[in-house]
């Protein structure tokens, strides 16, 4: 299964260690996997948005 949206090349904020991560997969509006950019990348399909964070730092969830 492809992710929705991929978040990669950015400094993500997660509650696990490590507490950063390269880049997050995101489907029906949950984070379903973080890592690195290439195991993130990897679950890219035909449909999936793909957003550069361009090294920026992202802090997931204060938007609740």
């Amino acid at each position: 299964m492809s992710a929705e949206i991929i978040l990669h090349n950015a400094k993500i904020a997660t509650n696990k260690v490590p507490s950063f991560a390269e880049a997050i997969a995101i489907s029906d509006g949950k984070v379903t996997a973080a890592g690195g950019n290439d195991e993130i990348l990897h679950l890219r399909g035909p449909a999936t948005r793909v957003i550069d964070g361009r090294g920026r730092t992202v802090i997931p969830g204060l938007n609740g």
